[in-house]
């Protein structure tokens, strides 16, 4: 793509927009080195003019500082200074929830919801839809073993539809009025819903086990050279892939995980939570009781 832009404007003009904080997709050859590497090696010949973009027009106040809190951690970041649209006004704090065991994650999720499916008949709700985010397909897919959401939603009086680009569409029965979208994280990257909900964030879920692996841009194809270690890169994307999920909230917006496991050892709670003071809450499934 480089090159080709760089075929295309020759001596010419040339404009570029895009995020840092945003860049997920590594495994594609996207870098955030891509953005020094415009003015100091690509295009060092022309004149580089910035224009900075400093406000959301998108989320609520609290929305926008807290998930820009995610970011201000990171060596090397360029401070932003991001500020929410005034209009979208101070908004709900972001609530984190901890659950016991994976099903009781599903439940909270289930019924925060159906109270907001059934609320928008209220003049005062102008919910129009619900964005439920996965770092895994895994996490969700019908086809996957054990208990996933999508077969959790099938059994609790939800219709829910398999889209042809793996995503799911679902809805309440007896109401059509606020679609439900379930997909990863990196699918759902450009949209945005009135309420989302980041699911498992975990350790060794969100941020993943970084692996030593080749991906489909073999690194000897890759011609610039990060300056940080392979692990470190990893946990910055994996940090960007949760900065991602929180800014496709316009209005409200969860977090979630469950601390008991399959496995000998109880999960952890995500390491990046520890960068945000968000509205701390605990889940008591009564539907066990």
């Amino acid at each position: 793509q480089t090159e080709l832009a760089r075929m295309l404007a020759d001596t010419a003009h040339i404009t570029v927009v895009g995020d840092e904080d945003q860049c997920i997709y590594v495994f594609q050859g996207a870098r955030v080195e891509n953005f020094e590497h415009f003015e100091t090696d690509q295009f060092k010949d022309f004149k580089v003019t910035k224009k900075f973009l400093n406000t959301n027009y998108r989320s609520t106040k609290e929305i926008v500082e807290k998930s820009s809190s995610l970011m201000a951690t990171v060596k090397g970041r360029k401070e932003k200074n991001l500020i929410a649209y005034p209009k979208n006004g101070l908004g709900d704090s972001p609530q984190l929830w901890q659950c016991t065991t994976k099903i009781d994650e599903f439940s909270f999720i289930k019924e925060q919801i159906t109270k907001l499916i059934k609320s928008t008949s209220l003049p005062s709700n102008n919910l129009k839809n619900i964005g439920i985010l996965f770092r895994k397909n895994a996490g969700f897919q019908d086809y996957s073993p054990g208990d996933t959401f999508v077969k959790f939603l099938r059994k609790n009086s939800f219709v829910v539809n398999k889209n042809k680009d793996e995503t799911y569409t679902a809805k309440l029965n007896g109401f059509d009025n606020c679609p439900i979208e379930i997909r990863t994280i990196h699918k759902a990257k450009g949209l945005e819903y009135t309420a989302v909900f980041i699911v498992h964030v975990e350790n060794d879920n969100i941020p993943t086990k970084y692996w030593d692996e080749d991906f489909p841009v073999p690194k000897k194809l890759q011609k610039q050279i990060q300056p940080l270690g392979d692990e470190e890169a990893h946990e910055n994307e994996e940090r960007r892939i949760l900065y991602v999920a929180m800014t496709r909230a316009e209005k409200q917006l969860f977090l979630t995980y469950h601390i008991d496991s399959d496995k000998k050892d109880s999960l952890t709670p995500s390491k990046f939570l520890n960068n945000m003071k968000l509205d701390y809450k605990t889940y008591e499934n009564e539907e066990e009781e």
